[in-house]
């Protein structure tokens, strides 16, 4: 039995999905069933309820948000039921969502009853001849006086509205010109940015693709609309260009040989067999062993299961080591945990982890395995050895609980660490988002690392 799922507040409005398993996941974290804008919904939480199926029917669990979960109004407290018409709304001023379960019929509409129209109004009393004369001329004349006044304001408006027209499309050509002038002058500098590892340069040449195209969109010109929507593109794309020249001057080697021995491939087999592949790195060893850092949703299954086998292959080896899940972080939206790999004499570390929020603009690099790894390919991997992934880029945006990084990490390498010029970890990369081309990606504060680190 399906059901269907209708967002009809917030900025996902008019999305709509269908589901037939058994959870369904409501949130702004980027592996939600059915996510929220990450930016703009924000009474939302990231991991904010759960729908589920209960038997012949469905279930609306709150998990633990931070505005709350309501349905028609009322606070879900524990499962709450569903049926077909009903509204969820993500905290009560978050997106709402409408409720369609296969096969069962919405409540009936009442009807709206129709008034009683009222009665024509008699027209009484005779005149004579004369004064009948003298209303028609006045009424005439009246006529005359409203029509000039018409015909008058006509001709004003139609003159206000051509010299509108030849100066609005003045203004787009002069803001074509100048937008034209400034993506020519991006080119040109993107052109001019020199880079310290080659791992830069595709970066680069996907930057200039874009570019490129945007002036060819810019060129074309459009409405008002479209022209502030190219202005948006373009802001955004000078932003990114000042980034990319940040990013380049990164010394990826000398970051990659403090730090990049301590990144691992992360294999993880579920109860029901399926294996995943993810990030870790470690931050603290031993004599017997270490411990790393990943992701909580590399470690747990869809149905929130915790792994039967969990191993590691640090980048540059080839050795599979068995590893243990040790604790989840406590906070249940921050997405991390920590494992444990019994290593005799221990494993090299990442050079520490900031203890001041991270500066926005500054460069970083990413080490991880954005490709993972298929099972077919594991006996080449023993082969070869796991090698890392490094890519660059710049820190965009910070909030209390998300660092965005713009343009140059890869959204596929869960768990890796995002490190600043020093080889520090300032944050661990969870997800991208959607529609970016891997241009933006997200990273939980490196904050979060200290409490695992206690408990």
């Amino acid at each position: 039995m399906k059901i269907t799922l209708t967002v009809q507040g917030g900025a996902k409005t008019g999305v709509s999905k269908s589901f037939d398993q058994a959870y369904i996941g409501l949130g702004r974290h980027p592996q939600s069933d059915l996510q929220f804008d990450p930016e703009k919904d924000l009474d939302a939480s990231t991991r904010h309820a759960a729908v589920l199926r209960a038997g012949d029917g469905w279930v609306v669990r709150d998990l633990g948000s931070a505005n709350g979960t309501f349905v028609n109004g009322a606070a879900v407290k524990g499962d709450r039921d569903l049926h077909t018409g009903d509204e969820i709304r993500l905290g009560k001023g978050g997106p709402r969502i409408r409720v369609e379960i296969e096969g069962q019929a919405a409540p009936a509409v009442p009807g709206t009853r129709m008034g009683d129209s009222a009665p024509s109004a008699a027209v009484g009393g005779g005149s004579t001849t004369t004064r009948i004369r003298a209303e028609v001329a006045k009424q005439t004349q009246s006529l005359r006086r409203a029509t000039l006044i018409l015909f008058g304001l006509l001709i004003v408006v139609a003159g206000g509205y051509f010299w509108q027209k030849a100066s609005y499309e003045g203004k787009l050509k002069a803001q074509r010109d100048e937008m034209i002038a400034q993506v020519d002058s991006l080119i040109h500098a993107l052109d001019t940015v020199k880079v310290r590892f080659g791992a830069m340069q595709g970066t680069l040449d996907s930057a200039q693709r874009v570019t490129q195209s945007l002036r060819a969109e810019i060129q074309a010109g459009g409405d008002p609309a479209a022209m502030t929507e190219l202005r948006r593109q373009l802001d955004a794309a000078m932003a990114r260009q000042r980034g990319l020249r940040a990013a380049a001057s990164v010394d990826g080697a000398y970051v990659d040989s403090i730090s990049g021995d301590a990144v691992a491939l992360v294999f993880v087999k579920f109860p029901d067999g399926k294996v995943f592949t993810g990030t870790a790195f470690a931050v603290r060893s031993d004599a017997s062993g270490s411990d790393l850092i990943t992701n909580r949703h590399v470690v747990t299954s869809e149905q929130g299961e915790d792994p039967v086998e969990v191993g590691v292959m640090f980048n540059h080896s080839n050795q599979n080591f068995k590893a243990t899940l040790v604790w989840k972080h406590p906070d249940a939206e921050v997405d991390m945990a920590l494992l444990r790999v019994a290593i005799r004499g221990g494993t090299p570390v990442v050079a520490g982890i900031a203890d001041q929020v991270p500066v926005v603009g500054r460069p970083i690099v990413s080490i991880g395995f954005p490709n993972g790894v298929d099972l077919e390919g594991f006996a080449d991997l023993r082969r070869t050895g796991a090698s890392a992934t490094l890519t660059a880029g710049t820190i965009s945006r910070i909030t209390e609980d998300v660092v965005q990084i713009d343009g140059y990490g890869a959204t596929g390498a869960s768990g890796s660490p995002i490190l600043d010029q020093r080889g520090f970890v300032v944050g661990v990369l969870y997800g991208g988002q959607a529609g970016t081309g891997g241009r933006i990606v997200y990273a939980e504060p490196a904050r979060h690392i200290q409490r695992l680190l206690e408990k």
